[in-house]
């Protein structure tokens, strides 16, 4: 299974402390498209900062192996910040 296409966005929500911005919310959305049809749709939704960086998807995707791969490579990343990832629509833990 290979990747063959990419789609990304982020979003930041403001949070509702106009002093410190606590409660602020910064989300990386992707999907990833393989070539047997299938896709992920992942959300990282994380307090502090966005988690995956452009530079960070682009590794990911040069660097695939496979699915358990990527998940287990976005599972350290959010682990280290606290943040929570989804993989279509599930939280991973």
């Amino acid at each position: 299974m290979k990747i063959i296409n990419v789609k990304y966005d982020k979003n930041y929500i403001k949070g509702h402390c106009k002093t410190c911005d606590y409660g602020a919310r910064y989300i990386n959305y992707f999907t990833l498209y393989y070539d047997n049809g299938e896709e992920d749709e992942i959300k990282i939704d994380n307090s502090y900062d966005y988690v995956v960086s452009e530079w960070d998807l682009i590794q990911l995707v040069v660097h695939f192996i496979d699915r358990e791969t990527l998940v287990n490579k976005l599972k350290e990343m959010t682990n280290k910040t606290g943040a929570k990832l989804y993989i279509n629509g599930n939280e991973i833990l």
